[in-house]
């Protein structure tokens, strides 16, 4: 995330992550995110006692920031935390993006062949190698209108989230705006899945603002 003196947000959502696993049960876990519609720039946060928890890079000072946020109804207040010196850049991997107009991606060896399987519902295969047979993973979608999009789906490698992006160039065919309101992922091999569903989807309206005189902490 850009460093800037203020970040701000528009919307709040919730997605409910169900994770299966063939000998090893169950696991049920949320995620949150608040997302900025215009730049379509999102922050993740944790869950904590009493609210959540922001943690902001900023590769630029290499600093980490701490921002603690609390909820009463739609609203959202927060307060700065504290801040710590960070010694290695955080940044995203970079991948080549093959989006052409087919809708058949490649990165780094991996194929994606995406399928429009209904009215706004989506399939995805990937294949590690071109030459095989069998995908290692598909990938459902159901899609619905939004206000703002938002392409969001679980279980992907997020350093490279090529499956993300050929939906996203996809959905700009069709114009604005689309959110996923469901995603299942099936892993071939290791018989294991994830179902990802969106519980709340909430306009609100969130500013941090980081403070001149931070307060430093050590790890």
């Amino acid at each position: 995330m850009a460093y800037a003196q203020q970040l701000s947000f528009d919307y709040f959502i919730d997605t409910e992550n169900v994770f299966k696993r063939r000998g090893l049960g169950t696991d049920l876990r949320n995620y949150y995110h608040f997302l900025n519609a215009e730049t379509g720039e999102t922050m993740s946060v944790a869950k904590i006692s009493g609210g959540y928890l922001a943690t902001i890079y900023d590769n630029q000072r290499k600093k980490l920031h701490y921002f603690r946020i609390y909820r009463s109804g739609d609203i959202f207040r927060n307060v700065y935390d504290a801040s710590v010196e960070y010694d290695k850049e955080v940044n995203p991997k970079a991948f080549l993006n093959n989006v052409s107009q087919s809708n058949i991606s490649a990165v780094d060896g991996r194929m994606s062949l995406l399928t429009e399987t209904g009215p706004l519902q989506y399939e995805i295969k990937v294949f590690r190698k071109p030459e095989s047979r069998k995908p290692s993973s598909i990938i459902k979608i159901e899609l619905q209108p939004s206000a703002v999009t938002w392409i969001h789906m679980p279980g992907l490698d997020v350093r490279d989230p090529m499956e993300q992006e050929i939906l996203q160039h996809e959905l700009q065919k069709k114009g604005c705006c689309f959110m996923v309101k469901h995603s299942a992922v099936q892993w071939t091999k290791s018989k294991s899945s994830s179902n990802q569903s969106v519980k709340e989807f909430l306009k609100t309206s969130l500013t941090l603002t980081f403070p001149d005189n931070l307060k430093m902490m050590k790890l």
